[in-house]
């Protein structure tokens, strides 16, 4: 990992974007540390403050969480559905070659309050079924 201190790019910038590039390449799966702090400056030489700004900005992307006392880790990627067609959990987690299972809690008819009335675009007060 290299900086360059050259480019018009914040030094910030260019720590966020090689962390990132590792992230998604694989090379930092989820779930595991990304180098520490302490290292990051000694490798890239940089000054703390630099460092933090490049991890600040992968939490704010959601792509790290920083756990105190621990470490920073990669987060899990995030599900992402195409809203133009509606799937069902075991169609949308089956390409990725997860194992779920699914159990009914409950079942119930409801009154739509106002929200759920306006969300579902019927009237308000319809009967709708709520499955947990």
């Amino acid at each position: 990992m290299k900086v360059k201190r050259e480019s018009l790019d914040p030094i910030y910038r260019q720590i966020a974007d090689l962390l990132r590039c590792r992230i998604e390449t694989g090379e930092i799966k989820p779930g595991m540390p990304i180098p520490p702090e302490s290292e990051l400056i000694r490798t890239l030489k940089v000054s703390r403050v630099t460092v933090r700004q490049a991890v600040d900005l992968l939490v704010s992307e959601d792509l790290v969480v920083r756990k105190q006392g621990k470490g920073t880790f990669v987060c899990p990627p995030k599900i992402r559905e195409n809203l133009h067609s509606l799937q069902g959990l075991a169609e949308l987690l089956a390409p990725r070659g997860s194992d779920q299972s699914m159990e009914v809690v409950s079942c119930a008819y409801v009154s739509a309050d106002e929200n759920l009335a306006r969300a579902l675009s019927v009237p308000l007060a319809s009967e709708v079924m709520q499955i947990k």
